[in-house]
């Protein structure tokens, strides 16, 4: 019996989402297989599996993964900032929209197939999990925001990135 440890279980779950994301970036969401992505990550299929119940599980964690990085970015610019106006934050959230949509296209693809795709059969306990780490991260892009921005609070703060990913997913 081969026992994997956390760390070798969550290396195998990256080299699985590495192999979707890279799938992603040249086709067509319905034109992937769960096969072909067990195939390109070198493992079986029912290890696959073990990982992720289906394909909008696997899609829907790269999507608030991806988001988390993203989230991060935003986050060190604001820290960069010894202060910040409100003027200049929504331009520098106006311009992070832009870099979003030209240098994370992938990310965008999958946001916009979040509601209509993914939601609709992604494993709720699994989202949930991931979803959790993207609000902590929010929240922490929030308190970034507040520090140097005091009129602001954390919930205006995320609305302005819902409002943010609305604008990129077109919803």
């Amino acid at each position: 019996m081969n026992i994997l440890t956390k760390k070798q279980k969550a290396v195998r779950a990256n080299k699985i989402a590495e192999a979707a994301w890279q799938l992603f970036e040249t086709r067509p969401f319905t034109k992937i297989t769960m096969a072909e992505i067990a195939k390109n990550a070198n493992v079986s299929k029912g290890t696959l599996f073990n990982y992720f119940d289906c394909k909008e599980s696997l899609f829907m964690t790269l999507l608030l993964t991806g988001y988390q990085q993203y989230f991060d970015d935003v986050i060190k610019l604001i820290e960069a900032q010894a202060t910040l106006s409100t003027k200049a934050f929504m331009d520098l959230l106006l311009s992070q929209t832009k870099v979003l949509i030209e240098t994370r296209p992938t990310l965008v693809r999958l946001n916009a197939l979040r509601g209509p795709v993914l939601e609709q059969g992604a494993n709720m306990e699994q989202t949930v999990s991931y979803r959790e780490k993207l609000y902590a991260k929010n929240q922490e892009l929030g308190e970034a925001v507040i520090e140097r921005i005091p009129s602001l609070t954390v919930k205006e703060v995320s609305q302005l990135m819902l409002v943010q990913s609305a604008i990129i997913s077109g919803s």
